[in-house]
């Protein structure tokens, strides 16, 4: 059962549901791109499960981490463009922004699979749960490159809170800041003839790759 949320602003006067889109900026030069994102602040709510009360922390517009048994902290998924004939080597943290919340929360933790007319089952894992390290102890991964509509990405997933299971304490990220860096090939860039809505929407700094791929850096 799930009880009325309540809002939390990280800023004086933010308005609820208040959200930042990230930004980033490609560094052609120096192969790199530098990705930014804010948090202006969360939805806290409670919810029972036999008998047991946990909370919730729901960022706007950000999912929340999936994994059966672990605690379903804030992620967020970036798309960032890099040019057609680039290999991504890595992401780092360059900085962060982050705010120890009052009080303890004793996180839900993701539901168990389960066919389809089955309740879910939300049955913590004593691994995680019983532990007091920082969960899940990254801000960031690379899922993966893709293609979305003739431009290249990189997916980035950024975990928007870190939580101490045993301790209940949890510190939210308010902003980070990435930087990816990339290789690329020789491999002769091909002409695009526009740029999609959906590229638009979806790609943080589409602009950076747009149409005609021009600045190579290979020259």
């Amino acid at each position: 059962m799930t009880k009325k949320k309540k809002w939390i602003g990280l800023e004086k006067g933010v308005r609820k549901g208040a959200m930042t889109p990230g930004k980033a900026s490609m560094d052609k030069r120096k192969r790199n791109i530098l990705v930014s994102y804010e948090i202006k602040g969360f939805w806290e709510g409670k919810f029972t499960y036999n008998d047991i009360e946990y909370d919730t922390i729901d960022v706007p517009d950000a999912g929340q981490m999936t994994e059966t048994g672990a605690p379903m902290i804030p992620q967020e998924g970036l798309y960032v463009a890099i040019p057609m004939n680039a290999n991504v080597k890595g992401v780092e943290v360059r900085s962060k922004e982050e705010r120890n919340l009052k009080g303890k929360y004793h996180l839900l933790p993701a539901p168990v699979a389960t066919v389809e007319g089955e309740e879910d089952q939300y049955l913590p894992d004593p691994k995680i749960y019983e532990s007091d390290e920082n969960f899940p102890g990254r801000y960031v991964d690379i899922v993966g490159e893709e293609i979305i509509d003739e431009t290249k990405v990189v997916h980035l997933m950024v975990f928007l809170c870190q939580y101490k299971p045993m301790s209940r304490n949890v510190k939210m990220l308010e902003s980070i800041e990435l930087v990816v860096s990339y290789t690329e090939t020789k491999e002769k860039l091909r002409k695009r003839e526009r740029i999609t809505e959906e590229v638009k929407d979806l790609v943080l700094n589409w602009e950076n790759v747009g149409p005609t791929d021009e600045g190579d850096s290979n020259e």
